[in-house]
């Protein structure tokens, strides 16, 4: 769909999807991750939101994923080649004890 959406109202410069990137078709994000269906539009992703989903990022390397696709990472703030900057948190507040890579605390509010 996307592809779709960028050839007829695009190009886009990019797509930022917020939330869970993985959602109930797990075999859609293993295609994307492995080559196999790439995206015609630089794509920016934040990390799993779900515990079950935290190993399927856990192979990234400096952020790709794939061509096209970056995971920006538990916490930050990225800058485009256009000078847009991004903050962004990745996962589920947490209640504070749990260092699940899914979620975030406020400790990790309070160094954005």
């Amino acid at each position: 769909r996307v592809n779709n959406v960028n050839a007829k109202s695009g190009p886009f410069l990019l797509l930022l999807i917020p939330g869970d990137v993985i959602g109930d078709n797990v075999e859609t994000w293993l295609s994307l991750r492995d080559g196999s269906y790439k995206l015609d539009v630089p794509t920016y992703i934040l990390g799993a939101t779900k515990q079950s989903h935290s190993p399927y990022f856990s192979h990234i390397v400096d952020g790709e994923v794939t061509e096209n696709v970056t995971y920006l990472g538990r916490r930050g703030v990225y800058t485009t080649t256009n000078g847009l900057s991004i903050a962004y948190i990745s996962g589920v507040f947490g209640d504070g004890m749990s260092n699940a890579p899914h979620c975030y605390a406020e400790t990790d509010l309070s160094i954005l």
